[in-house]
């Protein structure tokens, strides 16, 4: 459904894309059935979602609702409007190197092409780049369309999460940053408590801007998940989630007890952080930034070990499921992933580009699990 030779801007003003879509269409099912699984006790139909990454207004949020997927999760939103890294953005990933600098693979790619969606063998083993930058719009405008998805709320078996983030600015210290991350938590729980939406997230894993991602710090991430916690002690009925990267396996224990102070569970992992280059070696994305993210098939390998690492930390700590959630993302693009990743212990699991140009999936996976739904008209 996104148009990865247009810019973010683009593709945010003209609405998802059929055409990028398999088949030209949006699929639309109906579940017919009460509701099977759940998270936080939360009901799902699905326990299979899409990241904030892909959804990038309410027009997004619909499609991903209709085509059956139970936890879509609304673009990340900051206090402020913030512009997209220029295009180039999605880049199709066609080999990525160990071998690269500052400790990160290298991603030689290429641009995205329909002809590369059209080929199911080369589809199944997409990964493609991630680099936007976290763009926003402002408050008012993200606040107001979110509103629009209440009305998905007033059925059991899926529900529309929100994502935000504090800002980093040049020339300000980090006590500004601390604030914007309480100030932009505050707004994103009003918008989501009065929307009758549960679940909101924080991203602390951003591998597209300046400075090491929060979550790799440990005082970093303790300072952040309390001033984000502070305004949220006036919305007891929101369930908040923790967005991390890849997570170093020497410090898990100590992450997770910390982040179940102050949280309801961990979504991970967001990419892999990797340079990204053309075949001639030259920098590929639009921002000239030596390094992004990598999404897709490359990464499955290391989610799956982050949330089975992640499960038996919440083990260890005799965290409960029905009080501290994991969710799985990186890779997912079949029935079988998901799967893996419900075996791992993953709670509920996000495909992010297995999601993106195939929205069939959930109907997929809803068929695989004996869940009846049934058709409505495509659009």
């Amino acid at each position: 459904m996104y148009n990865p030779l247009a810019s973010y801007e683009e593709n945010l003003r003209k609405g998802p894309s059929p055409e990028w879509n398999e088949g030209g269409f949006f699929p639309k099912i109906e579940f017919t059935a009460e509701p099977r699984f759940s998270c936080l006790g939360i009901p799902l139909h699905l326990p299979l979602g899409i990241p904030a990454g892909p959804l990038l207004s309410s027009a997004y949020m619909k499609v991903a609702i209709d085509a059956g997927f139970s936890m879509p999760v609304y673009k990340t939103v900051r206090s402020s409007a913030w512009a997209s890294h220029p295009w180039p953005n999605v880049l199709s990933v066609e080999q990525l190197n160990d071998r690269g600098t500052h400790n990160r693979p290298t991603a030689t790619v290429v641009p995205l092409l329909k002809s590369v969606l059209s080929d199911a063998r080369k589809k199944s083993g997409l990964s493609i780049t991630n680099a936007f930058g976290v763009p926003s719009l402002s408050p008012g405008e993200w606040a107001s369309d979110f509103r629009t998805l209440s009305e998905l709320e007033r059925s059991p078996g899926h529900t529309a999460a929100l994502s935000f983030q504090g800002s980093r600015r040049e020339g300000e210290n980090w006590s500004h940053f601390l604030d914007d991350t309480s100030l932009c938590a505050q707004m994103a729980a009003q918008a989501l408590s009065s929307s009758g939406g549960k679940f909101l997230e924080m991203n602390v894993s951003c591998p597209n801007e300046s400075g090491a991602p929060i979550y790799t710090d440990f005082k970093a991430l303790t300072e952040t998940l309390q001033a984000a916690a502070a305004p949220l002690k006036f919305f007891p009925e929101l369930k908040l989630m923790v967005k991390l990267g890849v997570l170093p396996m020497q410090n898990l224990l100590g992450i997770v007890e910390l982040i179940a102070k102050y949280a309801h569970g961990i979504s991970a992992i967001n990419t892999l952080s990797a340079n990204i280059v053309t075949p001639a070696g030259e920098r590929a994305l639009g921002s000239k930034a030596e390094h992004g993210g990598i999404c897709g098939d490359a990464i499955r390998g290391v989610a799956l070990q982050t949330i089975s690492e992640l499960n038996r930390a919440r083990q260890a700590l005799g965290l409960e499921k029905n009080s501290f959630a994991l969710v799985g993302v990186g890779g997912c693009s079949s029935f079988e992933h998901l799967e893996e990743f419900l075996k791992a212990g993953a709670d509920v699991v996000h495909a992010a580009t297995g999601a993106m140009w195939h929205l069939q999936l959930a109907g997929e996976c809803a068929d695989r699990l004996g869940i009846p739904y049934s058709r409505k008209e495509t659009i």
